[in-house]
């Protein structure tokens, strides 16, 4: 009795005619019981159902990320034109500094005469005499004179009056949009009394 009860899956061999040819399964039947049906159906939607899903996380992805990077491309180029705009602020400002300097090739010759030359450390040798301040006497003079405030004309000691007594000038360089020397002035003050002292017989 047993062998007689069909299997929830059986297959059956159908016999090829006579010069019919095909693959090894394309006549061979395949019977499934109806809870087999509906499980593979079921299996089949769900997978289906997870691809769908799997597709549309996916294109919600791919677009956060295109916008990421436009983001990040963005943010990259405006960094670019700042530093772009410091780079030309450092330029400006050494040009400023240190101004143009023309440099002269030199030769071989010379060139070998400088390697020849005996290194020394740059600057003023110790003990070795200064040059002192240049002299420009084609600049300008604009005298500036500056005079003591009034509570500080008097003497402290006796509260008599100072009395101006010449200047003490010192010269100062200084380069706006015209060159110039700033000869400034100090008013000297001089007393104009004095005191007697007492003399013991």
């Amino acid at each position: 009795m047993e062998g007689m009860n069909p299997s929830p899956e059986s297959s059956i061999q159908l016999p090829l005619a006579s010069g019919e040819t095909g693959t090894p399964f394309s006549h061979e039947i395949i019977q499934l019981t109806k809870q087999a049906t509906i499980q593979l159906k079921w299996e089949a939607g769900y997978w289906k159902a997870e691809h769908d899903r799997l597709l549309v996380c996916s294109a919600e992805r791919e677009h956060q990320l295109k916008a990421q990077l436009d983001q990040l491309l963005a943010r990259n180029a405006e960094l670019e034109q700042k530093l772009e705009h410091e780079r030309a602020k450092n330029r400006d400002l050494k040009q400023r500094l240190h101004g143009k300097r023309s440099e002269k090739a030199t030769s071989k010759s010379e060139a070998q005469s400088n390697l020849d030359t005996p290194s020394r450390p740059r600057g003023q040798m110790p003990g070795a005499p200064g040059h002192g301040r240049t002299p420009r006497p084609y600049l300008a003079v604009v005298e500036e004179l500056r005079t003591l405030p009034p509570e500080a004309l008097t003497c402290p000691c006796c509260q008599k009056p100072y009395s101006p007594s010449g200047t003490e000038d010192s010269d100062l360089i200084e380069i706006e949009v015209r060159g110039y020397v700033r000869r400034v002035k100090r008013q000297r003050y001089r007393k104009t009394f004095y005191e007697l002292t007492a003399v013991n017989p």
